[in-house]
């Protein structure tokens, strides 16, 4: 193989580590959901400057009517302080089970991450914090693909036992005013309000388009790399193809042939996806494993499609040189 081909192998490989930086760049700024698909609210009391906090009895019965609404509303609903390393949930909707692996969550008990310092920190058998709170273990959950707002997160109690109610409110309602009223109408003031924002994949292209010169440079970018990209390679099976129809007179078999190029297209993806994979996770280190893992993937799969795209337009142009040297 010629100095001229290396080189040419060696910007493939570069182009396709480029066409998964626009990957990332296109999944962080449209896919990409910190919440988890839920909308979020910032509650803190309406009391003046130095009066007494809301922690008491009224705290829990707004807690209770929270409970209600989750249960009307059929949603999920998480509560995070500053105070506590845990978060306080009612799940009524399917949120739990896609996301956490918990089936039919349980109000009457915690939920521990599955984490094994976790575990050796706060529980004693079944118990929960036993000689303080002592509260019964339901399960684990799942804490791989757990979104940013419920990273750290050590374990999830009942709201219904919970006491304070300033902090943050996370919920997937698709409805969220009746939860601010419910909070307005309690003298709470809602300081945030962040409605749920989820994109399906059939209407990413349209929003590049329609969304800006910047969303719009970038598709044109992935397109100009992607015609680099098969063009370049046609140019590698042109360049060689003489080369290889020696071989092939000389006694190289069609099979052993399509087995080399099957293994330099092996190659080519592999060594561009651990290069992209370095600079993906040395550079979006604020995403979920889970949400790398989804790039990481949907990365593989387009790779794997340029590569065959490309490679089969050259074997294409080279069937077409064997024929017309005799074959």
């Amino acid at each position: 193989m010629n100095r001229k081909s290396v080189f040419a192998i060696l910007c493939t490989i570069l182009m396709l580590v480029a066409v998964g930086l626009g990957v990332s760049i296109i999944y962080s700024d449209y896919l990409y959901n910190p919440t988890g698909g839920l909308g979020s609210i910032q509650v803190q009391s309406g009391r003046e400057p130095g009066t007494p906090s809301m922690h008491d009895a009224s705290g829990s019965a707004l807690l209770q009517k929270l409970g209600q609404w989750a249960q009307e509303e059929q949603a999920t609903v998480f509560f995070k302080d500053v105070t506590t390393a845990g978060c306080g949930f009612y799940g009524y909707s399917d949120w739990m089970k896609k996301h956490m692996g918990i089936e039919t969550p349980n109000h009457q008990g915690v939920y521990i991450a599955d984490d094994p310092a976790i575990q050796e920190a706060y529980v004693s058998g079944d118990v929960f914090l036993p000689g303080r709170a002592g509260l019964e273990i339901q399960g684990m959950y799942d804490s791989w693909d757990l979104p940013p707002i419920l990273e750290g997160v050590d374990f999830l109690y009942p709201l219904s036992i919970g006491v304070n109610t300033e902090g943050m409110y996370f919920t997937d309602a698709k409805d969220m005013r009746k939860l601010v009223s419910l909070f307005e109408d309690n003298g709470y003031s809602v300081w945030v309000s962040r409605e749920t924002e989820t994109m399906a994949l059939w209407q990413l292209p349209g929003r590049l388009i329609s969304d800006g010169f910047l969303s719009r440079a970038v598709l044109c970018a992935m397109l100009g790399l992607t015609f680099c990209f098969v063009y370049t390679i046609t140019m590698l099976y042109k360049d060689n193809g003489r080369k290889l129809w020696i071989h092939y007179v000389f006694g190289l078999s069609k099979k052993r042939m399509m087995l080399a190029i099957l293994l330099w297209m092996a190659g080519t993806i592999l060594t561009a996806a651990l290069l992209f994979y370095v600079l993906l996770s040395n550079g979006l280190t604020y995403m979920s494993r889970g949400d790398l893992q989804r790039i990481l993937v949907s990365t593989l799969c387009v790779y794997t499609v340029l590569t065959l795209l490309g490679n089969g337009f050259g074997v294409l142009h080279l069937s077409r040189q064997f024929r017309l040297r005799g074959e």
